[in-house]
């Protein structure tokens, strides 16, 4: 119990966006072949790399601050 509080808190100060397109590849591709979930994957991961998010999450790390996602 102990590890999955520490992984929920984890998931709470990230992005909510990209935890949302995460889950989203997941379930979408959970019963997909390798090659469909990965299409699937992609996808969102161009989208993850193209958002404010991203950008944010990438400076706030360069500048060693925490990050404030929208």
């Amino acid at each position: 119990m102990d590890r999955v509080m520490e992984c929920a808190e984890t998931v709470a100060i990230r992005s909510r966006r990209t935890a949302a397109r995460l889950k989203d590849v997941v379930y979408r591709g959970i019963e997909k072949t390798l090659d469909e979930g990965l299409e699937i994957e992609r996808a969102h991961v161009v989208e993850i790399l193209k958002s404010n998010d991203c950008n944010e999450g990438l400076t706030a790390f360069a500048e060693r601050r925490q990050p404030v996602f929208d």
